[in-house]
């Protein structure tokens, strides 16, 4: 499983439970294969522990340190990792009891310090023929003193108030042993409540210097344990190179869990792709494994596997938003929503200097040698940065109309000339461009669609079915621009449609009434093609919102405060456009695939290929040649 994992190409099945008898042996599945995750946990534990006490400083985009395949899977390491964790752990416990130490310590001073100011014994209860009480009235009893001061006018008694604070009085009472009933009787009253001060001798003031001195000494004993933990922060690497292992460790268990096991074997089924069959067959018989290589059974249906240039792949992350085609589809969607994905983007921000800020931040994250999600997000940060940059030198758009805004403050007419035409002049034409990459991007996802029915061996279909609606809308489209030949392709695609695609009808009217249905889809295409104004219309309400920041910014007074002024309102207006444009262009970039384009061809229902391999995160693994 180790070599196998270290391959990263090989996708475990699961297996349907069976239990089989044969020979007195029984086949059954593999259920308790390890304790890695428990362990892990521990680490986990111990790491987040050495963080807490002593933290070390990791940037967000720090590189992960490269380490050998022989020093990752180093059994001293894992052993000195082990004992490691289990040092912190205790020491983490005995942290914890002198916290709880002192917290007991401290509640016993608080109830201690009111009795201080009397020198009367804790533990002293009177004479032969007296009784000394100590006790407590609520502070809202405010015939307390009163009945303190008159109580020896009728009794052999003796009682004081001897403190007070916001919730309690605190009373000595000294009485003869005859009245002590009566005196009590008194006092509960107004509440009075006699306090025992169990297994403590000495005044008050003595037991509270003791306690206190048994407070320094549990604080003394946290720093120690606190000190010896920060000690250790110098091995969290140990522990986080253990972690890695450990997660690598409960991945392979929990493919094993599952398996078909005898006494002695292990059997499983899993997906390779064929390319790589000559690496697993290595493996395999490194580890005296029998095995046996297919093709995909008919009635099965493989994990897909999208191979795609470096570049291309990270827009698969767009796609798998989606679903992934099915096995059988043919098409791999990925480089296609490359293209349109950064040419619509761009198109719907249309902003040199916001695509210029797109592309810097890209290439920030680049320079930072990110993996997974990031490196991802950071190349379509950089392709649609330049996409955006070029439109927007296209359309004449730098952070909006800013370039003209800000000389005009100065009194100076100043304009950056498009490279094209300014939509905001002339939106028709921008209207028309959009409905054009339309046009493109839909006979893109119509061509996809006759190549895989091509590829399955229906040519007639893709002639039909998609060949005759090339000429319907191609003509149609020339036809509109005043190429009169268009009118002619149009009826002939549309004779063709009539007479074909009612073609698996069994009669002559179902064929009939199959092409006029298929015909009236003209109007699926109509509202397909218009959807793309989108284009136009985010380009246009992220130069108007440029426009208006703009005209706020420069029109805020003279001055100092007036240029103070100029560049918060920038600041703001703009990184706020910004972030709006940002997720408005991705939301409705990604529809027009969806939707639009994937509604020409896509077929999905695709399983992901996801082979075990050494995701880390700690550690980078630099294999080694066996």
């Amino acid at each position: 499983m180790r070599d196998i994992t270290r391959l990263g190409c090989v996708d475990i099945d699961a297996l349907t439970p069976v239990t089989l008898e044969e020979q007195d042996r029984v086949v059954e599945l593999l259920t308790d294969t390890g304790h890695a995750a428990q362990d892990r946990q521990d680490m986990q534990q111990a790491l987040k522990l050495l963080q807490q006490y002593a933290p070390r400083k990791k940037g967000m985009f720090d590189p992960l340190p490269d380490m050998a395949e022989g020093a990752f899977y180093d059994e001293t390491a894992a052993s000195e990792a082990k004992d490691l964790c289990g040092k912190i752990m205790d020491l983490s416990k005995k942290v914890t009891e002198a916290k709880n130490a002192q917290g007991r310590l401290e509640t016993q001073i608080l109830a201690l310090e009111p009795w201080c100011i009397t020198d009367i014994p804790l533990d002293y209860a009177g004479g032969r023929d007296f009784s000394v009480i100590l006790g407590t009235c609520p502070a809202a009893s405010a015939a307390v003193e009163t009945v303190c001061a008159s109580m020896g006018d009728t009794l052999a008694a003796e009682a004081a108030v001897i403190g007070k604070d916001k919730e309690q009085q605190y009373i000595a009472v000294a009485v003869h042993k005859t009245d002590e009933e009566a005196a009590l009787n008194l006092l509960k009253e107004e509440g009075f409540s006699r306090v025992w001060f169990k297994d403590l001798k000495g005044t008050a003031k003595e037991n509270v210097a003791a306690l206190e001195q048994q407070l320094a000494e549990k604080k003394q004993e946290q720093e120690a344990l606190t000190e010896a933990i920060k000690a250790c922060g110098e091995q969290g690497a140990l522990l986080e190179q253990a972690i890695d292992a450990l997660t690598l460790e409960a991945d392979r268990q929990k493919a094993l869990t599952g398996m078909l096991a005898t006494e002695r074997t292990v059997y499983f089924e899993a997906w390779v792709p064929a390319r790589e069959e000559e690496a697993v067959q290595k493996a395999l018989e490194k580890n005296g494994c029998a095995y046996d290589f297919s093709d995909p059974a008919e009635d099965e249906e493989p994990p897909v596997f999208l191979e795609n240039k470096p570049f291309v792949k990270n827009f698969g992350l767009i796609t798998e938003l989606y679903g992934l085609p099915g096995y059988r589809t043919v098409v791999d969607p990925n480089p296609f929503v490359m293209v349109f994905f950064i040419a619509f983007f761009g198109m719907m921000m249309a902003d040199a200097m916001y695509g210029l800020l797109m592309a810097a931040l890209g290439v920030f994250l680049l320079t930072k040698k990110p993996k997974g999600i990031i490196k991802t997000v950071a190349v379509i940060a950089l392709s649609t940065g330049i996409s955006t940059a070029l439109w927007g030198v296209i359309f004449g758009g730098y952070f909006g109309d800013l370039p003209t805004a800000f000389m005009a403050k100065l009194g100076i007419d100043f304009v950056i000339p498009p490279l094209a035409f300014n939509p905001m002049d002339d939106p028709m034409t921008a209207l028309y461009l959009s409905f054009v990459l339309g046009m493109i991007h839909l006979f893109v996802g119509m061509g996809l669609q006759g190549y895989r029915m091509i590829k399955q061996g229906d040519v007639w279909g893709a002639i039909f079915d998609i060949g005759f609606w090339y000429l319907i809308l191609a003509g149609a489209g020339l036809f509109l621009i005043g190429v009169q030949v268009g009118l002619y392709m149009a009826i002939v695609g549309a004779v063709g449609v009539l007479f074909t695609a009612g073609r698996a009808k069994k009669n002559i009217f179902g064929k009939i009434t199959g092409g006029l249905g298929s015909l009236y889809g003209i109007t699926s295409y109509l509202s397909d093609i218009l959807s793309y104004s989108r284009l136009m219309a985010l380009g246009l309400s992220s130069a108007v919102v440029a426009m208006v920041v703009n005209t706020m910014a420069t029109t805020m007074g003279e001055g100092i405060v007036g240029w103070i002024i100029f560049v918060l309102v920038f600041l703001i207006g703009h990184v706020f456009n910004l972030a709006i444009g940002l997720l408005g262009a991705f939301v409705h970039t990604s529809r027009l695939q969806y939707v639009e384009f994937f509604g020409k061809f896509f077929e999905g229902g695709g399983r992901a290929f996801r082979p075990l391999f050494n995701k880390t995160k700690y550690v980078n693994i630099i294999k080694e040649d066996n």
